[in-house]
């Protein structure tokens, strides 16, 4: 929470009750599990997230959405700077 102000990476959105860490890269031992591997989600993002139907461009942080998700509010999201 601390690592990101307490609130999405992604929304901004900033109740405690629907922020979760998610692992960047898959999750294997306690080496995995470190802040730098980190970001922190609301819940619904992060579960489009592990889906890979939201990504993040890694050189740019911009955020990217799926075509599958094309007519939904997460469309909204694409383009948008981490």
């Amino acid at each position: 929470m601390d690592a990101y102000g307490e609130a999405c990476a992604i929304t901004g959105c900033n109740l405690p009750a629907v922020l979760e860490a998610a692992h960047i890269h898959p999750y294997k031992g306690d080496h995995t599990n470190v802040v730098s591997n980190g970001l922190l989600l609301r819940a619904d993002i992060h579960t489009l997230f592990d889906l890979r139907l939201i990504a993040i461009e890694s050189g740019t942080m911009v955020v990217r959405v799926s075509p599958e998700l094309e007519g939904t509010e997460y469309e909204l999201l694409d383009g948008s700077q981490l």
